[in-house]
């Protein structure tokens, strides 16, 4: 997949993310080229996130936006296992949700349960990476 800045003056400007991913004209819809993983899309309906919006009796785009979590290169899946690491993929529809611009419902990441370090043992490595910092 190429991605073009439409938007930009500069129309020429091409980004590939290196996944095989093909988004549908017209629709949020996408599919995985071969080589790729990842589980069909979901479509977050407005209904679904209206009470995280400014205003909650916005209307907008339904579906606001379609999502598939833990896609990739079949080729990648041994390091991204290993890694504990995913990617997601999201397609926003065109428009607005009332004064807002069109966005995900937003969520919390809660702490893995690998994390090792205390809120104490950070705040050091931090003072140490400072101190040591040439000026």
């Amino acid at each position: 997949m190429i991605l073009e800045a439409a938007d930009s003056p500069n129309t020429s400007s091409k980004f590939d993310p290196g996944l095989d991913i093909r988004f549908t004209a017209g629709t949020l819809d996408f599919s995985y080229g071969p080589g790729m993983f990842g589980p069909t899309p979901e479509y977050r309906l407005l209904d679904d996130i209206r009470q995280s919006l400014r205003d909650p009796n916005s209307a907008g785009p339904d579906p606001v936006y379609a999502i598939a979590m833990d896609v990739g290169r079949i080729e990648d899946l041994p390091e991204l296992r290993k890694r504990m690491l995913l990617f997601g993929v999201v397609a926003y529809a065109d428009g607005r949700l009332g004064g807002e611009p069109v966005r995900s419902q937003g969520h919390v990441h809660a702490i893995a349960g690998t994390w090792i370090y205390r809120d104490s043992d950070l705040r050091q490595m931090s003072a140490e990476r400072t101190n040591s910092c040439p000026k």
